[in-house]
């Protein structure tokens, strides 16, 4: 029994589990005291799936922090915050929880907002098959698309994503970077769509778009 006016806090559930994923994680340790072929074989399949976990974690991570903004623009709206002063601090308090500089907050806050509207490419980070670089990559590249090119990228990322990514060092100098716009693959994406801003209409057609900037991460098909 609680005393009055005592509420009892009931611990959330995904907060719980995320306590005994570390605690697992705790508990791996390579096994120091192995040698051989067999324990090293263990060993690096270890490692991909701690990469992967890392990967998953960040795609949690912004799952989290849209929801997060969602609720505290709902309840500044309730609290009759005016529309013009809604969202702020959000990024700040995202910042504290993630225990980063408050600058980094809204990077983090506007990374989130991004998968939100690419949701091939977080579900290929939600998996592991690309990491939290290459996803960032791919939104940083992409910002100065249109809503509507943006979404033919993440499309074409699914794609690219069904397939083991090939070597970094292979393809990390086959992008170029237009004077004023992001970068392009030349032939994957039009320099029209590539320099339209996002406040711009959409072209009635679009040229096909293979794999977009997520290729030099994730889809083997280029030299």
């Amino acid at each position: 029994m609680y005393a009055p006016g005592v509420v009892a806090v009931r611990e959330d559930p995904d907060v719980v589990r995320l306590q005994g994923m570390l605690e697992g994680l705790a508990e791996v340790t390579g096994d120091p005291g192995q040698v051989g072929a067999m324990a090293d074989s263990h060993r690096v399949e270890e490692l991909r799936r701690l990469e992967e976990i890392k990967a998953a974690a960040a795609a949690a991570q912004a799952r989290v922090t849209v929801a997060f903004e969602a609720s505290q623009l709902a309840r500044q709206e309730a609290a009759g915050v005016r529309r013009e002063q809604r969202g702020r601090g959000i990024g700040d308090q995202v910042a504290l929880a993630r225990g980063v500089p408050a600058s980094q907050g809204s990077r983090h806050l506007g990374f989130a907002k991004a998968m939100a509207e690419m949701p091939h490419t977080l579900a290929l980070l939600t998996a592991g098959r690309i990491d939290e670089r290459t996803a960032t990559l791919l939104v940083r590249e992409t910002a100065a698309l249109s809503l509507t090119d943006r979404t033919l990228v993440d499309h074409g990322s699914a794609r690219c994503g069904s397939t083991p990514p090939p070597d970094w060092s292979t393809t990390r100098g086959s992008w170029r970077r237009p004077r004023g716009g992001s970068r392009e693959r030349p032939g994957r994406f039009p320099p029209s769509s590539t320099l339209r801003p996002r406040s711009a209409a959409p072209p009635a057609s679009h040229p096909r778009c293979d794999c977009g900037p997520l290729a030099f991460r994730a889809c083997p098909t280029l030299p």
